[in-house]
């Protein structure tokens, strides 16, 4: 029983590592594009464009997007976040 609940646990974890693994993706791939449309902003910020307009309004989903994802950073379990350094 002992050898179940320590297989059931390695198996939790392994899923929270990737969980974890794969919200550390998503958020490097926002804030690549955040960078990008900051710098496409300040392209065409003079000009008025609707790419301009296009750039602000990603940038608000992709600073929402940013946001919802360090939120489910912080929900995954203490332990897992010491793990991977985020909490000391």
């Amino acid at each position: 029983m002992l050898l179940e609940n320590e297989e059931y646990v390695n198996k939790v974890e392994i899923q929270n590592t990737k969980f974890y693994e794969f919200i550390i993706r998503l958020l490097r791939f926002v804030k690549g594009e955040s960078r990008d449309q900051i710098n496409l902003l300040a392209l065409n910020q003079k000009k008025d464009t609707s790419l301009a307009t296009r750039s602000v309004h990603y940038l608000e989903i992709l600073t929402r997007v940013k946001d919802k994802l360090e939120d489910l950073i912080k929900d995954l379990p203490e332990d897992m976040l010491k793990y991977h350094g985020i909490l000391s």
